[in-house]
């Protein structure tokens, strides 16, 4: 086991924790998870499975996607991002602890991600489907237990598709 220290030695901050190694690596491990998943032949079938849809062909795998607008707006390192072959977009994020806000943060990503896929001039309509998936190790509460598709709406008027559903907790 591999150990990297960080303490406070100064004005200076040194890291201390723990880095597992290869053989310690689970698939809730951000490696181990982009090196499983960026064959299509692992991811399909889970995005299949978590969404209940048939996808076709899967064109683009890219772990570890980097999206920032302006260099002084806050952004985000998805986990990993896909295409398919109609051009919808899944962001697939593990989470192995215990995040306060994760349905503000799924919905920080999922702006982030329209906002790489809309360019300037070009009308909202052609925003493409895009489902973004947090697969928790922790039991989430009743604020969190939500899955995309997540319905949302404003008075009689949606404001999302309605594709879009709140998961009941069991």
């Amino acid at each position: 086991m591999a150990s990297i220290k960080y303490k406070r030695q100064g004005g200076e901050f040194i890291m201390d924790r723990r880095i597992k190694t290869i053989d310690e690596l689970t698939l809730m491990d951000d490696y181990m998870f982009a090196q499983v998943m960026r064959d299509t032949r692992h991811l399909k079938p889970l995005l299949q499975f978590i969404l209940r849809v048939r996808i076709a062909k899967i064109e683009l795998i890219e772990p570890q996607k980097t999206e920032k607008e302006g260099y002084d707006s806050k952004g985000v390192r998805l986990d990993l991002y896909v295409t398919d072959e109609q051009g919808v977009v899944y962001n697939v994020e593990v989470q192995t602890t215990s995040r306060k806000h994760l349905p503000k943060r799924m919905r920080y990503y999922q702006s982030t991600i329209d906002i790489s896929i809309l360019r300037p001039g070009v009308d909202y309509k052609e925003l493409r489907k895009t489902f973004v998936i947090f697969i928790c190790i922790m039991i989430p509460s009743e604020e969190t237990a939500i899955s995309i598709p997540l319905k949302t709406s404003a008075g009689r008027n949606p404001i999302c598709s309605s594709e879009m559903r709140r998961l009941k907790s069991s």
